[in-house]
């Protein structure tokens, strides 16, 4: 296998184990599985995978500090990248931050919040539409 297939292949298996975030993995999950593949491979995987807007925007469960510090030393321009809101959540319209998804969200405690703020102050000046 030409190492471009593996690295394209590699990045497949990490975002679907990504995108499977409803089934609630742990940081100790995510560790355990990510540190078989290169950096830039899970970084690029997550960011691809928009993990970081998904583990904010999951209602359902505690966002953990420690979980959101690991996605984020993962992907680090995670913090300011905007998506489309409909792509993680149809709860809002336009482009939205991970700062809106932590607000939204009232498992996300304000620690999550002002982590976020800290790591991209700009975005405590963004405002976001709602459907």
């Amino acid at each position: 296998m030409s190492p471009e297939l593996l690295l394209q292949q590699q990045k497949e298996e990490l975002k679907r184990y990504f995108g499977d975030i409803y089934s609630g993995f742990t940081i100790e999950g995510l560790q355990e599985f990510t540190k078989k593949y290169p950096a830039d491979v899970v970084k690029e995987a997550a960011l691809d995978s928009k993990l970081l807007h998904l583990i904010l925007g999951t209602l359902y469960r505690t966002v953990e500090l420690d979980l959101v510090k690991y996605v984020v030393n993962m992907a680090p321009t995670a913090v300011g990248t905007v998506v489309a809101g409909g792509h993680v959540s149809d709860r809002f319209e336009g482009e939205i931050l991970p700062i809106h998804l932590a607000c939204d969200n009232k498992d996300c405690p304000d620690s999550v919040i002002k982590f976020l703020i800290e790591k991209y102050p700009s975005a405590a000046g963004h405002s976001i539409n709602r459907p």
